[in-house]
């Protein structure tokens, strides 16, 4: 399987996980990834990062400070 099929499994992934829990943080993605039924690899917070900011479905609402 090649790493374009798998990212787009991730963002589709991402899209319904926002859709259902609304805006969440990097790291409450890759939380709820992990329980996800197609994503076999979760992964870093930055790749998910770069995997919503290609997405044109995704607005960055704003920011946490940790």
């Amino acid at each position: 399987m090649s790493a374009n099929n798998n990212n787009k499994r991730v963002r589709r992934a991402i899209v319904e996980i926002l859709f259902e829990h609304g805006a969440c943080t990097r790291e409450q993605i890759a939380e709820h990834l992990q329980n996800y039924k197609g994503v076999k690899n979760v992964p870093s917070p930055n790749s998910i990062s770069a995997l919503l900011s290609k997405n044109p479905q995704v607005v960055i609402v704003g920011r946490e400070k940790v």
